[in-house]
């Protein structure tokens, strides 16, 4: 069985419409058992009636509150608390998923669990776009095996962190790889058609990734991109792109979804293999692997 764990946050008006794209793409392209496990925090009457009709076992949410956390840290705190849930609940597989990505490629489940092993246990998108350097809850899958519960988390403990940006969800992750000597599988955006730096990401053709699902539209791509320069018009404009963006985007995916995705691959979507990274000794910043660069490499 794989346990699959949400963090569900209808912010906006695009909310509901989120939390059924992530459950209707699960079911459309995962071929083995599943469940998925979810927390709904700040969720209101509205929110909770659309949300008890998805296919989804929301949990309590836990103590201690998380009042004060970091966004970031408090999602941490909430996977680590799915995770472990899914594994006391007996899967033997764990993926981990944002509210606005999802799997496009049929048979993920399969493919990616059965490229797990002892040594690399963790295949997860690297948003290397941003040079980032550690494993991305937007799509991170990892065997039973692998989780010590109390001891691994989405979020970094150590203050000589690997990490690129420690606190971040998913350098605890990174974390615990280094400590222990072991490698990962590293998926990285593989758009032919980039509408925006973040915003619609495809990961080795595999997974989308919104980037901007229960957000406001403000980018750490957003000074380079649009040249700010601490300048307010410039930021500005740069939230009012972002934004009009995110929503043409979201619009195109409500009136095709497959069309939108065949739109960023240019046409079919290609099977990449993931590029195995050691943890330990990582560097702090990793670039960019150009999708043509990884051609004659697919799966």
């Amino acid at each position: 069985m794989l346990g699959i764990c949400i963090v569900f946050l209808l912010a906006d008006e695009w909310g509901e419409f989120l939390a059924r794209s992530v459950v209707d793409q699960i079911r459309r392209t995962t071929t083995g058992p599943y469940r998925i496990y979810g927390y709904a925090p700040r969720a209101t009457d509205a929110h909770l009636a659309v949300l008890k009709g998805l296919d989804v076992t929301f949990l309590p949410i836990p103590a201690p509150a998380t009042k004060g956390m970091r966004i970031a840290h408090e999602h941490s705190f909430f996977l680590d608390n799915l995770v472990t849930h899914a594994f006391r609940d007996g899967c033997d597989h764990v993926a981990t998923f944002d509210m606005d990505s999802w799997p496009v490629s049929a048979g993920w489940d399969r493919t990616y669990g059965a490229m797990l092993s002892p040594q690399t246990p963790i295949a997860a998108i690297v948003r290397t776009e941003l040079t980032d350097n550690f494993p991305f809850a937007a799509f991170l899958m990892m065997p039973r095996g692998f989780w010590r519960e109390g001891i691994s988390s989405f979020a970094s403990r150590d203050e000589a962190s690997p990490s690129r940006r420690p606190g971040e969800t998913g350098s605890g992750i990174l974390e615990q790889l280094a400590r222990e000597g072991r490698d990962f599988l590293r998926l990285e955006r593989t758009n032919r058609w980039n509408p925006h730096p973040i915003i619609g990401g495809l990961y080795d053709d595999a997974f989308f990734h919104l980037g901007a699902g229960s957000r406001s539209s403000v980018f750490l791509s957003d000074d380079q991109h649009y040249g700010l320069s601490g300048r307010p018009q410039r930021k500005a404009f740069a939230v009012a792109v972002n934004s009009a963006i995110r929503d043409w985007v979201l619009a195109a995916m409500q009136s095709d979804h497959d069309a939108l995705i065949a739109e960023l691959a240019e046409g079919e979507l290609r099977r990449f293999t993931p590029i195995r990274t050691s943890a330990r000794g990582i560097a702090l910043e990793i670039a960019l692997t150009p999708w043509f660069a990884r051609v004659g490499n697919e799966s």
